[in-house]
């Protein structure tokens, strides 16, 4: 549970695990606290708070997160996972 939540505000992320599996927390950013002003050069604002979801999203899988979603990829739960992602940025 290490980091921080990310969301963006001039791009969606689409988030495609191309090998391996990847846990993911997710919270609504109405719900999270800021951490980090949001970043107008690099599109990020980042929050901290507790997860409302947590999922895992193995190869072949993908999931979008809008302006609106908290988002971060978590390093383990019980053991530490490995993978592989492509992520593609499209200006909303």
């Amino acid at each position: 549970d290490e980091g921080t939540f990310e969301a963006h505000k001039k791009y969606m992320d689409i988030q495609i695990v191309l090998d391996g599996s990847e846990y993911v927390a997710w919270t609504p950013i109405n719900q999270l606290v800021v951490d980090i002003e949001y970043n107008a050069e690099k599109d990020v604002v980042r929050f901290n708070g507790s997860p409302k979801e947590i999922m895992k999203i193995n190869k072949g899988m993908a999931y979008i997160c809008l302006p609106h979603d908290g988002h971060k990829a978590l390093k383990h739960i019980n053991q530490a996972t490995k993978y592989k992602k492509a992520i593609i940025k499209i200006e909303i």
